[in-house]
């Protein structure tokens, strides 16, 4: 990266701060805006001190005088105040930095500094190498070893910090928040969602500053060495996970309202805060640069495998995906109530038992083909168009038909052969009804549902029903009328019914050609609540559906 280049942005920035998205803070505000983000241990004082020190930079210094600093120059002078861009370089102290702050103590009358958010990486960094943090039971095991551990800990820094390594280290926690600084109004926009600021509502000054600032910004860009650029973003990722070692989380809260992160507490808030500067960082570069670079989760401790990143999160890019990528990473935690799995269903009496069973909304939205598919022109094709819907939507799909609609089954096992359809489907068989249930099991629930309905008790019949598993909802309407009791008709409310019974007695009955498994309807339930918290590229990548079963089966089988 060329130094001059990056002293020509942060002097145009310093004076025009008015180009920064997130708002300076004088020193006296910094102390608190560190502490609240995992950062303590600063007095009242010790931003001042450090500042004077020479251990970390300002980004724009106010003064009532004309200063004669080396490395502070001035960028500004309005209605008799001066303004400072803090050019200083991290000294080099042969007897180490040991009480610097006894030799900084002159006043600084007239003068304010300020300080971008983002210095809170070089404030962690300081709190890192010089805080002493013995074990909270050294006292109570040996006092004295208190002091010991003290000797050693001053002996240790004097030794580091006589050394140029150590004002090297400095002066590279200085400039990855500079170069991070200097990117923020080139790239917040796109990190937080927000469109940029339109340089007419700065005044005509401004707006030709941020003309000259973005010229800059990609001039600094065109100077950066890509290896540089990730070794300066693996630091702050890794700096984040110290942190708070949360990283999903840190994946989730990314995808919130971008506002909310800004108000995070803590150590989670701090790491939000090294995570968008290397986000910024990164933005900036890939769109100067027309490159692409690793999200920030792939910079942090550790190391992903081979398409892990879809399998967790259905994309390669979570923090570039679609909504409907998003959504489907977010629904897999539980988090988002947007559609995750379409039901079709093919009538009000399997509206009402899977709707019963699983609830509509968290998630699930229910089609009634009968009510509204089956009046549009088309029928099979349309269907095919809703299943479509879903793949491009990333929704599950879940399909519950009658075998005797031909057109539908043909579009159905069509679009799950060419991969259109993922999800599972049954073909009911004569029908619903019959499919799932015995006789008898239906005539106990009818009886029990009229009932309930009218208040007055039906008895079962001393015949047998005289059905098979193989008659059809029509021949079981028959009967009832043969038996003079209350006529069927098909309704959510019988829906609901069956599927409480379906529930208490989960597996067919003896004398059902499938006796002893279980009942489809079942299996489509829960199917459902499955969907609501799967991943679904993870589950297109891992299964397949079978067109003749209807069933997910796995691909290495």
């Amino acid at each position: 990266m060329d130094d001059r280049v990056l002293g020509s942005v942060r002097r145009l920035l310093a004076a025009n701060y008015e180009l920064w998205h997130l708002d300076v803070f004088p020193a006296w505000r910094v102390r608190q805006f560190a502490s609240d983000r995992g950062v303590p241990s600063l007095s009242s004082d010790s931003v001042e001190n450090l500042w004077k020190s020479g251990l970390i930079r300002c980004d724009v210094l106010v003064s009532e005088e004309e200063l004669g600093i080396d490395g502070l120059e001035c960028v500004a002078e309005d209605d008799g105040q001066f303004r400072y861009c803090d050019r200083r370089q991290v000294l080099h102290r042969e007897g180490g930095y040991g009480g610097v702050f006894e030799l900084a103590r002159e006043d600084m009358p007239g003068m304010e500094l300020y300080f971008h958010p983002f210095r809170l990486y070089v404030l962690y960094h300081i709190q890192r190498v010089f805080a002493f943090s013995p074990s909270a039971t050294q006292y109570l095991l040996y006092p004295n070893g208190l002091a010991n551990l003290a000797g050693t800990h001053v002996e240790m820094l004097d030794k580091w910090t006589s050394r140029q390594s150590s004002a090297d280290r400095f002066e590279y926690w200085n400039t990855v928040s500079e170069l991070a600084i200097c990117l923020e109004p080139l790239a917040y926009g796109r990190v937080f969602n927000q469109a940029a600021r339109d340089p007419r509502e700065m005044g005509k000054k401004r707006a030709k500053a941020s003309k000259q600032y973005r010229k800059l910004a990609n001039e600094l860009l065109e100077t950066v060495v890509v290896n540089d650029i990730e070794r300066g973003r693996g630091e702050l990722c890794r700096a984040a996970e110290v942190l708070d070692a949360n990283k999903l989380i840190h994946v989730l809260l990314r995808l919130m309202a971008p506002h909310e992160r800004l108000k995070l507490r803590g150590g989670l808030g701090g790491s939000m805060l090294f995570l968008c500067m290397a986000e910024i960082i990164r933005r900036s570069a890939e769109e100067s640069l027309e490159i692409q670079l690793p999200e920030e989760d792939e910079l942090g401790f550790g190391q992903w495998m081979d398409d892990a990143r879809p399998l967790l999160y259905g994309t390669d890019r979570i923090l570039d995906a679609s909504p409907e990528e998003r959504r489907d990473f977010l629904t897999s935690m539980g988090l988002d109530l947007g559609v995750k799995a379409r039901c079709y269903v093919e009538g009000p009496t399997e509206l009402g038992a899977l709707r019963s069973a699983v609830g509509e909304g968290a998630g699930i939205q229910f089609v009634n083909l009968r009510g509204q598919v089956l009046a549009r022109l088309g029928k099979g094709l349309s269907f095919r168009e809703d299943l479509e819907g879903d793949r491009r939507s990333k929704a599950f799909s879940v399909v519950v038909l009658d075998g005797d609609r031909e057109d539908y089954v043909r579009a159905l096992k069509k679009a799950a052969q060419e991969g259109v359809f993922f999800g599972v489907f049954a073909i009911s068989s004569p029908d619903f009804e019959f499919s799932n249930f015995g006789p008898d099991e239906l005539l106990e629930v009818w009886l029990e549902l009229a009932s309930r309905d009218t208040q007055e008790p039906f008895e079962k019949p001393n015949d047998a029903i005289g059905l098979s598993e193989t008659a059809t909802s029509d021949q079981f309407s028959d009967y009832l009328k043969r038996n003079s009791l209350p006529l069927f008709e098909k309704s959510e409310a019988w829906g609901e019914a069956l599927m409480a019974y379906a529930l208490e007695h989960q597996q067919l009955p003896a004398g059902h050609a499938r006796e002893g498994e279980d009942r489809p309807i079942v299996v489509l339930a829960r199917q459902l609540m499955i969907a609501r918290h799967a991943g679904y590229e993870r589950s297109v990548a891992q299964f397949h559906v079978d067109a003749g079963t209807g069933k997910l089966v796995r691909k290495d089988e």
